[in-house]
């Protein structure tokens, strides 16, 4: 991926974090138009935004011993 194409991919990425997650779909069909590999690309870094949940936002600590605790 070139420089400019990570950085229209950053760019369209954070816009979409700034909208309820309702609203994204129709974001991004509108923001990449006909561009399907920018579309795929900004998609998923928003479903791994999604999955990883509050984990970055939490102390490792507090993972470790959530993690202690379920085994």
């Amino acid at each position: 991926m070139s420089a400019p194409e990570y950085a229209r991919v950053e760019e369209l990425y954070h816009a979409a974090l700034e909208l309820p997650a309702d609203r994204r779909a129709a974001f991004m069909l509108e923001a990449c138009k006909d561009d399907e590999p920018l579309r795929r690309e900004v998609q998923s870094l928003l479903q791994a935004e999604e999955a990883a949940g509050d984990f970055i936002a939490t102390r490792a600590i507090d993972v470790a011993a959530r993690w202690v605790a379920e085994e």
